[in-house]
């Protein structure tokens, strides 16, 4: 049986990011607990600087999940990865929540 506190979020995708940078960020969200049950899609566009989620937008119109409470959770977590190299980049990143 699954509990409840395992882990529901998966990085679906994330154009222009390399294989450790997306690494890190499937850690963190294995990593952060969400409370909502319900499940869906949060799309982010992220803004990269020196290797850190300098920003974070929620784009509504192509997210199927509309939890705020879920929504602000990811963010946070996003916001809190360092990646392995000082990268700069803009990226829309799809998050699932199963």
């Amino acid at each position: 049986a699954v509990s409840q506190s395992s882990s529901r979020l998966f990085l679906v995708s994330a154009p222009s990011l390399d294989t450790a940078a997306l690494d890190r960020f499937q850690q963190q969200l294995t990593r952060t607990r969400i409370q909502s049950t319900m499940a869906g899609e949060v799309v982010f566009e992220l803004k990269i600087q020196e290797g850190r989620v300098s920003e974070a937008t929620f784009v509504e119109n192509a997210s199927s999940l509309k939890d705020a409470a879920s929504i602000e959770a990811i963010k946070q977590a996003l916001q809190e990865v360092k990646l392995p190299q000082a990268t700069n980049s803009l990226t829309r990143m799809t998050v699932r929540v199963e």
